[in-house]
């Protein structure tokens, strides 16, 4: 094998390293903003229902995955008619 083509293969697998590393931490931040509950368009709110069966009042519904900083509240998004 000629020296050229182990030269050439060593780049790319840095550029792929450097792609991989940029694009992990941009998707990370990413999964940050959505994770969080105001930035999908719900509230905070204290829990009427139990830890296995959170409810929301009625006229909104649970956001799934949505989270807030108090372990006693869940995310609600009004429902809209």
């Amino acid at each position: 094998m000629s020296l050229n083509v182990i030269i050439i293969a060593i780049l790319v697998i840095i550029v792929l390293v450097v792609v991989v590393i940029v694009f992990s931490t941009k998707f990370s931040i990413f999964g940050k903003t959505t994770a969080n509950c105001q930035s999908q368009g719900g509230q905070c709110v204290e829990n009427n229902g139990t830890v296995l069966l959170p409810k929301c009042s009625e006229g909104y519904t649970l956001a799934p995955g949505a989270k807030c900083n108090a372990s006693n509240e869940i995310c609600c998004i009004q429902v809209s008619s």
